[in-house]
Parts: structure tokens; C-alpha cells; sequence
């Protein structure tokens, strides 16, 4: 039996929501990286100003995260950007939570 070979055109692309998400998520694993580096270097006697990459990448991600998680709702596209933005943006939603709690509690 002879196997046809059939071609599916869509019109199918990767939901905006999701590409905003990946973006605020790679943005936000960029500043919590060079947050721990510059810690790093200082030996944890940075001044103040390395906050910033902590506010920065919080707002980042909890961004991200809610545009990820609406991205969900359009219709006729991929949504693998979507996976993989809000994936990183809630892990990093919970780092973020866990280190806020140390310092609370140390």
C-alpha cells in the first residue's frame, strides 16, 4: 500500500503573549544573574544599588507571568513560548519569594 505524502498549510504563528513573556522571563534570569555575580564579587558587601537588579528582575517576571498566563487565551496559534515564558517566570516568581523570606527571617 503506497503511503501518500500530505501537506499541511496553517496559518497557525507563535501567540504575542507568549514571545512578551519569554522576553520578560530572559530579562528577568539576566538580572538575577548579575545580581548573584555582583554579590559574588563584592562578598556580599554591595551597596544598595545592586537592589535594583532585584526590583528589576521581580517586576520582570511577575510581568511576565501574567502576560504568559493570558497569552493561553488566543486562539489558532503555538504556545510553546507561552510554556516556556511563564515556566520561567514562576520559578523565578519563587526564588524571588524564597530569598525575600530569608532576609525577612535571618
Amino acid at each position: 500500500m503506497r503511503r501518500y505524502r500530505s501537506y499541511k498549510f496553517t496559518a497557525k504563528h507563535h501567540s504575542k503573549g507568549g514571545v512578551r513573556s519569554s522576553i520578560a522571563g530572559a530579562i528577568s534570569l539576566l538580572c538575577t544573574s548579575l545580581g548573584i555575580y555582583f554579590a559574588f564579587c563584592a562578598k556580599g558587601n554591595a551597596g544598595n544599588y545592586l537592589a535594583l537588579f532585584g526590583v528589576a528582575a521581580i517586576g520582570s517576571c511577575i510581568y511576565g507571568a501574567i502576560v504568559g498566563n493570558q497569552s493561553f487565551k488566543e486562539e489558532e496559534c503555538y504556545y510553546l513560548f507561552s510554556r516556556l515564558g511563564t515556566t520561567v517566570n514562576l520559578v523565578l516568581i519563587i526564588f524571588w519569594i524564597a530569598v525575600l523570606g530569608m532576609g525577612i527571617l535571618i
